[in-house]
């Protein structure tokens, strides 16, 4: 009876309880949104009589989930279920709590639920290397929110960026395996992930600019030693600097490499004890620029199909210390290389090695210290000189041509000098040798042709040379100071002296043909000279004398006048001598007149579009006459500097000019070959001579002005009226030893005077002697 009243009490208590739970339901702990259909919900609910029992939820209401204990967490509800949808929108969520007496209290949530963005990203390059630059693009991002406000990344090496920016890029200093992770946040604030994997892994390969890489200078700090960096068709700012053995190969001249800072050469290489290559490529500086537009400062260089080119005066090509560069051309394809200055400079150790190369601008290559050269089938055209060669080392020439306004080839090294098929033609030295070093040539199949001398010898040099063609527009063989000769079996000739030996020099010539031009053999000073065997003959004047106006004067430059931003091609005095007229080339194309006894500049005509190779001046002074490679004449008048009028007619270049004595008739000669006669004071032609079967490079009136005479590059001199008187002159004490045996004079217009045998006879060319044994 006791346990029954106890339980109908129990049950009497339960039966009074009638008060529900209350509180309250959280979803995401009170969260106004989610991009989530799973959330978590949090029941805060108080039942202070009978105890909380079990609990139960629903999306819509009215479908429920099943009934259970009751815990104050429902994690992973999802919002899709029970009465729920995915769709986007407000959620309400309800839940009932029932506690032990059965009494049940219902609670309800509400949240916004949105749809998340998407988190994406590409890399480029998908297996980069160390030190190369990777992009990360994460520009496929979305949200349906709006637009993504922030991406946040992890490159996986303890690097972290956050930017408003899709692209980022990022370098990885070492190889191995990194986790990108980037974390998007759109306008609401909602946030996705997305993780890749990226290895990073040193190789040789090829690297493609701009495909791989957007810079040549990405690539080249990207490459591993053996790479080939492949440049597409462009124009790239760069100044590079290569430390490591690689390949730069280009697309031909359509892939340029242009210099960006001035002040640096476009290329620099210094990747010492390994070999770097350059292909089909082209290298050219800006126009200020203080630098050359390759240097090679250590390590090989091998070059092959290339363009180089230095604007202004700069270098194309500049080697130093112990750097070894050589150049690959090929006989359709010559390595260019070209400057309005030194086009290659060479000094400490660096060694060159050319093969079919092409050197162009106004100086050629300039060696000094230890620097060595071997130059092969390559082609040297400048407007000073070609080939300077000084210091202490070697240099090698087979079939080099060589062509220079200025001296053709100067060697003044210690080392050795080998020569092979070199062909000189100088505008005033051809090969000018000096120093003190011993020397050996073969001159087989070799020519050397300057306007003033064809080859000269000066200082302590000591020369063996055998075979060759040497002629000098003024001197054939010039040997002076105390410089010593041996030749044998040449030929040398000359517009004046074939062969001059002066000072305390010694020359031995063997079986050499002397021939042409005024005179033969001039020996003046304390100077030796040991004939045997020559063939003297076919000289002008005659064998052994030169009279006093071929004598060559010498003397000090009292006053230097700069003004021309190019070479200067033609000079001319007026009449009076206060005025001198100056004819500029291509690079300047004008005409200045200045002042002779201040070296003031008057002022300066232009017009010719081309270079002005010849001025002269009327026998008034009035008129000045200009020829240019424009193919025109133009005539000025001096006082003003106004343009009279312009002569056309020739089909090339005009090389010479020259007025009539009463100057009414202006002659003209031509690359074309045919000179002009024109009217001067109406323009019209009057005549054109023809006959010439080269080009017509002087044309001069006599003083007469009845002959005029001109020269062509067919080897003749036409004069169309001549009359020659010639002069004989004693000449001054000779100290120096003359001797010969076996020698043969034939064809020379008289012998040596007996009374030019005796000393101090006068001064016309002081201390000359020309010494001849009696022909035979």
């Amino acid at each position: 009876m006791g346990n029954k009243t106890h339980v109908n009490a129990a049950r009497g208590t339960l039966r009074f309880d009638r008060t529900p739970p209350s509180g309250t339901l959280l979803i995401n702990q009170g969260a106004r949104q989610t991009a989530e259909l799973r959330v978590t919900l949090t029941l805060q609910v108080q039942d202070a009589a009978s105890g909380l029992a079990e609990m139960r939820f629903s999306n819509d209401g009215q479908t429920w989930s099943p009934w259970e204990p009751f815990a104050t967490e429902k994690a992973d509800w999802d919002l899709s279920q029970f009465g729920g949808s995915a769709d986007p929108g407000r959620k309400t969520v309800s839940a009932q709590v029932r506690d032990r007496a059965g009494n049940i209290g219902q609670f309800s949530a509400h949240i916004e639920y949105v749809r998340p963005p998407v988190a994406q990203f590409a890399i480029t390059p998908q297996n980069p290397r160390p030190a190369q630059r990777v992009t990360f693009d994460a520009s496929a991002s979305s949200s349906p929110n709006g637009a993504i406000t922030r991406y946040a990344w992890n490159f996986g090496d303890g690097t972290e960026q956050e930017t408003n920016q899709p692209i980022v890029q990022h370098v990885y200093a070492s190889e191995g395996r990194y986790t990108v992770r980037l974390t998007v946040t759109d306008a609401l604030g909602i946030t996705a992930s997305a993780e890749r994997e990226l290895v990073v892994e040193a190789r040789s390969d090829t690297l493609r600019v701009p495909q791989d890489f957007p810079t040549v200078e990405e690539a080249v700090r990207a490459a591993q030693p053996g790479d080939v960096i492949l440049i597409s068709v462009g124009i790239y700012i760069v100044n590079l600097v290569v430390d490591k053995p690689v390949t730069l190969r280009g697309a031909g001249p359509q892939t340029l490499l242009r210099g960006q800072d001035p002040n640096r050469p476009v290329l620099v290489v210094q990747s010492e004890g390994f070999q770097v290559r350059m292909e089909a490529l082209r290298l050219t500086t800006r126009s200020n620029a203080t630098a050359a537009a390759v240097f090679a400062q250590s390590g090989r260089l091998t070059i092959a199909a290339a363009l180089l080119e230095g604007q202004g005066s700069v270098p194309a090509l500049e080697l130093a210390g112990p750097a070894q560069v050589t150049l690959e051309g090929t006989e359709m394809a010559p390595i260019r290389l070209s400057s309005s200055g030194t086009v290659l400079r060479a000094r400490d150790q660096a060694q060159l090695i050319a093969t079919h190369a092409e050197f162009l601008g106004g100086l050629g290559l300039e060696f000094t210290g230890s620097a060595t050269a071997v130059v092969r089938n390559s082609r040297i055209a400048t407007f000073g000189i070609g080939l300077g060669f000084s210091g202490s080392s070697n240099l090698t020439l087979t079939d080099v041509s060589i062509e220079a306004g200025g001296d053709g080839l100067v060697f003044s090294s210690s080392g050795s000098l080998t020569t092979d098929g070199v062909q000189v033609m100088a505008g005033k030295t051809a090969v000018r040798l000096a120093g003190s070093a011993e020397l050996s040539l073969d001159l087989t199949d070799s020519e050397l042709v300057g306007a003033e001398v064809g080859l000269s010898l000066r200082g302590t040099v000591r020369v063996t040379a055998m075979n060759g063609e040497i002629l000098g527009g003024g001197i054939g063989l010039d040997v002076g100071e105390n410089a010593q000769l041996v030749m044998e079996g040449a030929e040398v000739t000359s517009d004046g002296i074939n062969v001059k030996v002066g000072g305390r020099a010694r020359a031995w010539l063997q079986r050499t043909k002397i021939s042409g031009g005024l005179a033969g053999v001039l020996v003046r000073d304390s100077a030796t000279l040991i004939l045997d065997g020559n063939t003297i003959t076919d000289h002008a004047l005659w064998g052994t004398f030169l009279p006093h106006p071929p004598c060559l004067p010498t003397g000090t430059p009292t006053r230097t006048l700069t003004g021309h931003t190019g070479s200067v091609s033609s000079v001319a005095f007026s009449p009076d001598g206060k005025l001198l007229a100056s004819g500029s080339g291509y690079w300047d194309r004008t005409i200045k007149l200045w002042e002779v006894g201040t070296g003031n500049l008057l002022r300066t005509l232009t017009g010719h579009t081309d270079s002005v190779r010849s001025v002269a001046f009327s026998p008034d002074g009035k008129v000045l006459a200009s020829g240019s490679d424009d193919r025109t004449i133009k005539l000025w008048e001096v006082g003003t500097g106004n343009l009279l009028r312009t002569l056309t007619g020739h089909t090339s270049w005009v090389y010479s000019v020259a007025f009539s004595l009463d100057g009414k008739v202006l002659a003209s000669g031509s690359l074309d070959g045919t000179i002009k006669l024109w009217e001067v004071g109406t323009g019209n032609l009057l005549r054109t001579l023809t006959g010439h079967t080269g080009s017509v490079t002087s044309v001069a009136f006599s003083p007469d002005g009845k002959l005029l005479a001109s020269g062509s590059l067919d080897g003749t001199i036409k004069l169309w009226s001549v009359v020659f008187e010639l002069l004989s002159e004693p000449v001054g004490e000779f100290t120096g030893v003359i001797a010969g045996s076996e020698n043969v004079m034939e064809r020379n217009g008289q012998r040596l005077p007996e009374r030019a045998l005796q000393a101090s006879q006068a001064d016309v060319c002081p201390a000359d002697l020309l010494f001849l044994v009696k022909p035979k």
